[in-house]
């Protein structure tokens, strides 16, 4: 019998927090100053462009506040903080381009770490993770390494992620308004949360390429 929706849930997080506390004290320890000396002048070009958005916001602030004393009109205001957005952006791009380059580079680690992590701990174990042992059920079907790295990697976590950039490439040219975003940024995880939970089959997009699928331990029934 396959394994119910709540059960997979937490044997992943179980799974999951150890291997995302890793990946963050790896970058704490040294991956992240490899990143920043990667970015010529990172640390003079992040400390200016963070002390420049500052400023920014206070004097953004600062117009807010004479609109309420009716100082300046509401056009006034528009106006004047279109002109300090201008000004800033013209006058940070490097700045910004550096500060973006590291959010990217850091990203990237982040998830490429993770995933070959992971993976890993999967591969040893053959599915059976501790998560899934904790939770009384069990990987079962055809497992192999090429199974485990195609449900655990290509159609979990690349399929998570492709659907995260999807979204917000589509946000970009559409204008999206950024609460819409969020809703469907995790739209991959939904699509599995909804196959799992209220399917018949009860199986993932992941379970069917794979030809996996995660049961109750012990139990061999063919549903």
């Amino acid at each position: 019998m396959r394994a119910n929706l709540s059960r997979r849930i937490v044997s992943y997080f179980v799974d999951a927090l150890p291997i995302l506390f890793i990946v963050i004290g790896m970058n704490n320890l040294f991956v992240g100053t490899i990143i920043s000396n990667s970015i010529e002048n990172y640390e003079e070009l992040s400390a200016t462009y963070y002390d420049n958005s500052d400023i920014l916001s206070d004097d953004i602030a600062d117009l807010r506040a004479d609109v309420e004393s009716e100082l300046i009109t509401e056009d006034d205001f528009q106006t004047m903080s279109t002109g300090l957005y201008e000004d800033f952006w013209d006058d940070n791009t490097e700045e910004y381009n550096a500060v973006v380059a590291h959010l990217i580079l850091t990203m990237t680690y982040g998830f490429v770490a993770f995933v070959s992590i992971y993976y890993l701990y999967m591969l040893i174990l053959k599915g059976n993770s501790f998560g899934r042992k904790l939770m009384g059920i069990e990987l079962t079907g055809k497992v192999t390494w090429f199974t485990i790295l195609s449900r655990e990697v290509i159609w979990k976590h690349f399929f998570w992620i492709l659907f995260l950039i999807f979204i917000t490439f589509m946000s970009t040219i559409m204008t999206v308004p950024l609460l819409i975003v969020a809703l469907f940024a995790v739209s991959g995880i939904t699509f599995d949360v909804a196959l799992i939970g209220f399917s018949a089959k009860k199986r993932a997009v992941r379970d069917i390429m794979s030809q996996t699928q995660v049961t109750y331990k012990g139990v061999n029934y063919p549903f």
